[in-house]
């Protein structure tokens, strides 16, 4: 008797063990859920001078949405593309960015990748510092500067910077963006 009572507390506490995680999995999954959704909505319904930072990618000249705005291809993720806008987001609407600028290099960066994994390779296991990728193939400073102040100019805060200068993260206004 007493073994099956402390088997079957055992097996409670492993139950509500699992509800607990099962449950914080659910909490997540719908959060990023709709973070993804949240992100989507947005890129697929503005399409900013911003985003010109988020990715660097010039519009074709004298193509604009509005005067003094581009319009940008190419730069949207294909899993957004094929949603429609539901419209502008309030002007009062605070958002938080993350502007990614790409990597310098890529064919470069791709061989040494290949033979960082290839045991022939003279590089096989001989992997880069962050400094070290950073100085090859991180943006330059001079692009994570002007990436700061087109940031600034357009009434974006710049809430923090990265060692790498991949990211940039900021935070403004809608109507800002």
């Amino acid at each position: 008797m007493l073994t099956f009572r402390i088997n079957r507390r055992l097996s409670i506490s492993r139950q509500i063990k699992m509800q607990k995680q099962q449950q914080l999995k659910r909490t997540f999954e719908s959060d990023f859920v709709r973070r993804i959704f949240l992100s989507a909505e947005i890129s697929a319904a503005m399409l900013t001078r911003s985003a010109a930072a988020l990715f660097l990618i010039a519009a074709p000249p004298g193509f604009s949405a509005e005067p003094g705005w581009e319009t940008l291809s190419g730069h949207v993720p294909s899993v957004v593309a094929g949603l429609a806008p539901k419209g502008r987001l309030p002007a009062t609407n605070h958002l938080f960015l993350a502007i990614g600028l790409p990597l310098r290099n890529q064919a470069v960066l791709d061989e040494l990748l290949r033979q960082l994994y290839d045991p022939r390779s003279t590089h096989f296991h001989k992997y880069l510092t962050p400094p070290e990728f950073t100085a090859r193939f991180g943006p330059t400073e001079q692009d994570y500067q002007a990436v700061i102040r087109f940031a600034e100019t357009n009434g974006l805060t710049v809430t923090d910077t990265h060692d790498n200068r991949v990211v940039l993260d900021v935070e403004g206004s809608a109507s800002n963006v």
